[in-house]
């Protein structure tokens, strides 16, 4: 294998059922961390004034994702959210 040959590989996030809390949780924290939206779950919510006040103050100019970090927090949080939900038991 080259050095720059990368491997990629996909990892099934297991349903909590109830049992091993401790075990789930952190690969559940791993997989939000891989997937780069760990650290918006552990950020307060923008609130909405926040973002109209983000999207108003670039008005004048073509919004770019990266130039809006309270809207791309946003969409951040309501990724880990779905993945958080998916994983959850369907018994809760």
């Amino acid at each position: 294998m080259s050095a720059n040959t990368t491997t990629a590989f996909t990892t099934k996030l297991r349903k909590f059922d109830g049992t091993g809390y401790r075990v789930w949780a952190r690969q559940l924290q791993l997989y939000l961390e891989v997937k780069d939206v760990w650290s918006a779950v552990l950020k307060p919510a923008p609130t909405l004034l926040q973002l109209e006040n983000e999207e108003s103050g670039q008005a004048d100019r073509p919004l770019r994702q990266q130039e809006r970090p309270l809207h791309q927090l946003e969409m951040q949080q309501k990724l880990a959210m779905t993945i958080i939900l998916a994983a959850g038991t369907d018994q809760c």
